[in-house]
């Protein structure tokens, strides 16, 4: 399945907040993106009928083995980006 743009922000975003150690809720996602919890309700329903992502019994959202391994792929990617770009 190819991943969309947003569905990337919407994976990364997840994964800096699980390595930051924080519970990961979609109010967090939705602040974290600047955008609607029902827009992330909607993109959190379709990552976990993809199977990147599942929830807890306390709507706590994690990444599945795939979903991480996606995250942190996009992620590595825009800190190299990031770094080329600020860095001289």
């Amino acid at each position: 399945m190819k991943i969309s743009q947003s569905f990337e922000d919407y994976l990364e975003s997840i994964y800096i907040l699980e390595i930051s150690g924080q519970k990961i809720k979609s109010v967090s996602v939705a602040k974290m993106l600047n955008v609607t919890k029902a827009a992330v309700s909607k993109a959190m329903k379709e990552l976990l009928d993809a199977n990147y992502i599942v929830k807890t019994p306390y709507s706590e959202l994690e990444l599945t083995e795939n979903g991480r391994n996606i995250a942190k792929t996009i992620y590595h990617r825009h800190v190299v980006l990031r770094n080329f770009l600020v860095d001289p």
